[in-house]
């Protein structure tokens, strides 16, 4: 049992170990010296990064729609004197 399982881990870590090192085997395309380069230096020998404009301002749109207008308070005026209101007297309870 200890032969097998030692066979089966050693045999999977050498076709682990072989594949890692096979360029063919990466799906992408290259090997560790493609991926350690940027695409300009791979191509021209040196990176070409020109300089990037500054960014323009933001727009600062105006809203379509207008803020209502804010209503002020009426002016405080004293309290209009009127008669009480004739209602009919409550009826008894019996």
């Amino acid at each position: 049992m200890m032969k097998k399982l030692t066979l089966a881990v050693g045999l999977s870590a050498s076709v682990l170990a072989m594949s890692a090192c096979d360029p063919s085997a990466v799906s992408v395309g290259g090997g560790v010296y493609y991926d350690s380069m940027m695409w300009n230096d791979y191509y021209y020998g040196y990176p070409n990064r020109p300089n990037r404009p500054d960014r323009p301002d933001r727009p600062k749109p105006e809203h379509p729609i207008a803020r209502p207008p804010v209503a002020k308070p009426p002016i405080a005026r004293p309290p209009i004197h009127r008669p009480p209101v004739a209602r009919p007297m409550p009826g008894r309870r019996r």
